[in-house]
């Protein structure tokens, strides 16, 4: 008995998949779906085998060349496409031919196993993927607006200790979904976005059980943040984004209040940074004014300003008042917990290899240093080296600010004079 397999064609409606190679040299888990054809003919006892091959015919060839096979092979060619009848007709050379396995019969071989193999298992993996990319934007808006995505430009993120417990379990029930996603049956570039999702879900799920979300009251910083992108962006009219920007001021008490019974454990420097945020904030609240808008929606923009100033100090005073006096002035991961960091970040290094890295780093800092200061006074220690370099150099803010600003003109005036 013979077998006879269609392996021409140009796979038009299996696109871009095909555009470099026929579709049935499409690789699953690591093989051609080819050479699962003629393994199923070898096992049902067919050693003779003809291979219809088309315009692509040495793609195939060589492929097929390459395997081991314990079957005799001819391959028989198809100037075109002409359908399963012509293939019967042109394999009438084929040696001894006395039956042939109907060629759709192999088809549907193929079309099975490419399909239950890699189509389903692919678009299985992409109805996940938007799925939780969906859910992710629709919890955390800023991000929706961070990426260009304005949905929900006036939403602010949910601040309460509820919401970021359920993000916690959210992350554990699509970590194992992502998992039972088979790796094998996916094309190369979803293999590699799996393993981005599952290494960013860990470190998200790590990040999230340390319950840093107690310890940080700085809120105002990604209020700014977010706010700021929808004035500058421009991918609608101002007024449209402005109003996005006074509805998302409206939410803010909302948010403040959630902030305040979330943070239990506030850290010292998270919270001394979470007041100089408030201040800075304030200022670019003052400067939303400015903004040239339609008289009511210039009205109702100042008053939300108002309203945001006034809770955003309220807000201030209390992480100072109450905040600060009980915060932790030392926070530390823990010996534990950094091993565990250091092994979800995948550097192939432990805590030690790393500690031991910069202190190599450190005495080669040094020893530049040193070698340095001998270039600049060979008979001066590096201390005294630095303090006369120090004294060339303005002390406070405002001279380094000074000093900056006549670089860049200078700079500016050079670029003038060369045109």
């Amino acid at each position: 008995m013979k077998g006879l397999i269609l392996s021409g064609g140009f796979g038009t409606r299996l696109r871009p998949l095909t555009y470099s190679q026929q579709k049935q040299l499409i690789p699953v888990a690591n093989k051609p779906i080819l050479f699962y054809g003629i393994e199923d003919l070898i096992e049902a006892g067919i050693h003779d085998i003809g291979i219809i091959v088309g315009p692509n015919k040495n793609q195939v060839i060589n492929t097929v060349n390459k395997g081991n096979w314990d079957a005799h092979i001819e391959f028989i060619e198809q100037d075109a496409p002409l359908g399963i009848a012509h293939t019967i007709k042109i394999s009438k050379n084929l040696k001894s031919l006395t039956k042939a396995i109907k060629a759709s019969i192999i088809n549907i071989i193929f079309i099975n196993k490419l399909y239950r193999m890699v189509f389903m298992e692919n678009k299985n993996f992409d109805k996940l993927v938007k799925e939780f990319f969906n859910l992710s934007v629709k919890r955390n808006p800023d991000m929706g607006s961070f990426i260009g995505l304005h949905q929900y430009d006036d939403k602010l993120p949910n601040e309460s200790r509820e919401t970021y417990i359920e993000d916690g379990k959210i992350m554990r029930r699509y970590l194992k979904r992502f998992r039972r996603i088979d790796a094998s049956r996916l094309s190369e570039e979803r293999k590699l976005d799996r393993e981005l999702v599952i290494h960013e879900l860990r470190l998200g799920i790590f990040f999230n059980s340390l319950r840093l979300w107690e310890c940080n009251p700085d809120i105002t910083d990604g209020f700014g943040s977010i706010l700021f992108l929808l004035v500058v962006r421009d991918f609608a009219p101002i007024e449209k984004r402005m109003l996005s920007v006074i509805k998302r001021l409206e939410k803010i008490p909302k948010s403040l209040e959630a902030t305040k019974k979330r943070i239990r454990r506030p850290y010292k420097l998270w919270t001394e940074i979470a007041i100089e945020s408030c201040d800075r904030f304030i200022v670019f609240l003052k400067s939303l004014n400015s903004i040239r808008l339609k008289p009511v929606i210039k009205k109702r923009l100042e008053k939300a300003v108002e309203n945001a100033i006034a809770d955003v100090l309220d807000y201030k005073n209390y992480v100072k008042e109450v905040l600060l006096p009980k915060s932790i002035d030392r926070y530390s991961l823990g010996r534990d917990n950094f091993e565990k960091l250091i092994k979800l970040r995948e550097l192939g290094m432990k805590t030690d290899d790393i500690l031991n890295l910069g202190r190599r780093y450190l005495r080669e800092y040094k020893k530049q240093l040193n070698d340095t200061a001998r270039k600049i006074n060979p008979n001066m220690s590096l201390k005294e080296v630095n303090s006369i370099i120090e004294s060339k150099h303005p002390k406070a803010f405002k001279g380094i600010l000074k000093e900056y600003e006549s670089s860049v003109l200078d700079a500016k005036k050079f670029i003038i004079s060369k045109k």
